[in-house]
């Protein structure tokens, strides 16, 4: 899974996804898996079903925007403290002094 399936959440969508599993237990997705399923997919998608699916966009955007980041996870369990300590412990020559 990668920061594109959440990148598509973002925009209030429920996306049609090839992928893990994993993703289509956590996430709203319209899961396909060979290109006939896909095909199946694509005939499908009208105003109707956007209508029924509505919550779940509204869901996906929601978990979206709660996502954090590795990177952003990292700056504040690991980095952040360490840039800190750094900040008023400096060495003769830190040039963030």
């Amino acid at each position: 899974m990668s920061e594109k399936l959440i990148d598509a959440m973002a925009l209030g969508t429920v996306p049609i996804y090839w992928g893990t599993r994993e993703a289509e237990r956590a996430f709203s997705v319209i899961p396909w898996r060979t290109l006939e399923d896909l095909k199946r997919v694509l005939r499908k998608l009208d105003a109707r079903l956007y209508k029924r699916m509505r919550f779940a966009a509204r869901s996906n955007l929601d978990t979206a925007r709660a996502f954090e980041t590795p990177e952003q996870w990292l700056w504040d369990n690991v980095l952040k403290c360490a840039y800190e300590w750094h900040a008023s412990h400096p060495p003769a020559n830190c040039p963030l002094k």
